[in-house]
């Protein structure tokens, strides 16, 4: 009887400790947290952007190229 109101006060004193606002997050909201926390992620978005950039940079350098061709009858 001692045995179970003991265990009975652990389990109401480890409930009472607990946060009130834990609640459980789907996948999408876990994904969301570390895409927007991580500094790792952080990073490569970083160098993404400045790898799209370089490519802006390179096309407005290229000069245009412009074809042609003519064929005159036999």
């Amino acid at each position: 009887m001692e045995k179970t109101r003991f265990l009975a006060g652990i389990i109401a004193a480890v409930l009472l400790a607990l946060p009130s606002h834990v609640r459980s997050e789907t996948l999408a909201d876990t994904l969301q947290t570390a895409y927007e926390n991580s500094g790792l992620f952080e990073q490569n978005r970083a160098l993404f952007r400045a790898a799209d950039e370089d490519v802006a940079q390179s096309v407005r350098a290229m000069p245009p190229v412009i074809n042609w061709s003519i064929t005159a009858p036999c």
